[in-house]
């Protein structure tokens, strides 16, 4: 095992695949999407809908070196 940085990113699911794209550019150890999740937040309380107004939820798994890349 080695240490790794947890970074979790709640986003629109249509933004998903080119949030994923620049992703897989920085070589992070590893994610998981998750698509449809619901909750609340400082933008009020959102509900699993059908197609793209869906959020997603990211949760990347990094070297510590690559947080700086990864978070731009």
């Amino acid at each position: 095992m080695k240490p790794v940085k947890r970074i979790e990113i709640i986003l629109p699911e249509g933004e998903a695949e080119a949030v994923l794209r620049a992703l897989e550019a920085t070589k992070v150890s590893g994610y998981t999407l998750i698509p449809s999740v619901a909750g609340r937040g400082d933008r009020g309380t959102t509900v699993r809908a059908l197609g793209h107004l869906d959020n997603s939820y990211l949760l990347i798994a990094c070297e510590p070196p690559q947080v700086e890349s990864v978070v731009e």
